[in-house]
């Protein structure tokens, strides 16, 4: 059995899970621990991307934050990003309608 730190596990819990004082077996412990860990990262890095594309926005890069924005379409970010394009080549009723789609109303 690898050592408890490797596992993220407390050393703890560990020894109570061995010992099978009614919690899951370790193998259950382990088995959930990187789905936890990957899922946790995933939730880390679209907020990230979510981030770096707010910062582009406000830095008027529009290629940068559609590009970090491009992952997360339910948040709006993307539409609102069109909008702002459409809009600066002189689209409006196009801006309108992303603009309409970024808040919900379309």
């Amino acid at each position: 059995v690898a050592a408890p730190s490797t596992l993220g596990v407390d050393p703890a819990r560990w020894r109570t899970v061995r010992e099978g004082a009614g919690t899951p077996s370790p193998v259950a412990v382990t088995r959930r621990l990187p789905h936890d860990k990957e899922r946790r990262g995933r939730r880390s890095l679209a907020t990230g991307r979510q981030w770096l594309g707010w910062m582009a926005l406000h830095a008027g890069n529009l290629d940068e934050a559609a590009a970090q924005f491009s992952g997360s379409a339910a948040s709006g970010w993307p539409a609102w990003v069109a909008g702002l394009k459409a809009f600066a080549k002189g689209n409006y009723a196009g801006s309108a309608s992303q603009y309409s789609r970024a808040i919900g109303r379309h």
